[in-house]
């Protein structure tokens, strides 16, 4: 029993990187719904050929070129 509760260096590390990863996927599954929702949000409102338009301006003008356009 006592055995349990020993702590060597490589289970703490080990016991580290796991609360590490799971404190990770606890941040990252909202921001990950989020952008999804943003995408599909996106795509439903500005039409391909509208979001190439866009990026041609981009790559020509610069952002302040595309914001004069929008």
């Amino acid at each position: 029993m006592i055995q349990l509760f020993r702590f060597s260096p490589s289970r703490l590390a080990l016991g580290y990187i796991a609360l590490s990863v799971l404190v990770l996927a606890l941040f990252a599954i909202p921001l990950w719904y989020a952008w999804s929702v943003n995408i599909s949000t996106f795509r439903e409102y500005v039409h391909a050929d509208d979001a190439q338009r866009m990026a041609d301006i981009f790559e020509r003008e610069g952002a302040r070129g595309l914001a004069a356009a929008i």
